[in-house]
């Protein structure tokens, strides 16, 4: 995933298995990754 910190414009990547709150997968379709466990859902443009 891709992320940028709007107050100081700094960017970079952050790898799902990184992310240790839930097992995310990817739903190609609405450009989403979508939690297993508890439904969060982090889509492009948010």
């Amino acid at each position: 995933m891709y992320v940028e910190i709007e107050e100081n414009k700094g960017e970079g990547m952050v790898r799902l298995r990184d992310i240790t709150d839930d097992f995310y997968v990817l739903d190609e379709k609405n450009y989403a990754i979508i939690g297993q466990r508890d439904k969060k859902k982090f889509q492009l443009g948010d």
